[in-house]
């Protein structure tokens, strides 16, 4: 494996719920950009995870997912991110949200190399602003 490749295996959740109040309510992973829903955008940065659970409803896709719902509904995200946990068996896990309009399969690439060789138990992607 060189510096570039992730670890042979990992899994992928995607948070996908919220109620949008800053959009109005719109349903946010189906905002397009670029033509493409949001989901969509994220699932094809995320291609490679042996399993992606999407904590949300069930609704199309690009691509096959498992669905998973967060207990109790509409509990934040991290009764989401339990309800994701709960349908993975990789080492390591991505956690993504559905609203990262362009992130891209480099970037899941980096994150998963940055814990190969390394001590640290996770790694955050954060912006300029921290």
């Amino acid at each position: 494996m060189t510096e570039n490749q992730p670890p042979a295996a990992y899994d992928a959740v995607v948070l996908a719920g919220g109620a949008a109040r800053r959009l109005g309510g719109a349903d946010k992973p189906a905002v397009r950009v670029g033509g493409r829903p949001l989901l969509d955008r994220v699932l094809a940065a995320c291609a490679d995870a042996r399993t992606t659970v999407v904590v949300a409803g069930p609704r199309p896709t690009a691509r096959p997912v498992t669905w998973a719902r967060e207990d109790p509904p509409g509990g934040g995200p991290l009764a989401a991110l339990d309800a994701g946990l709960r349908h993975v068996t990789a080492e390591h896990v991505v956690l993504l949200s559905a609203d990262l309009p362009f992130l891209d399969g480099r970037t899941v690439t980096a994150l998963l190399g940055t814990l190969r060789g390394g001590t640290a138990d996770g790694v955050l992607l954060t912006d300029s602003d921290g």
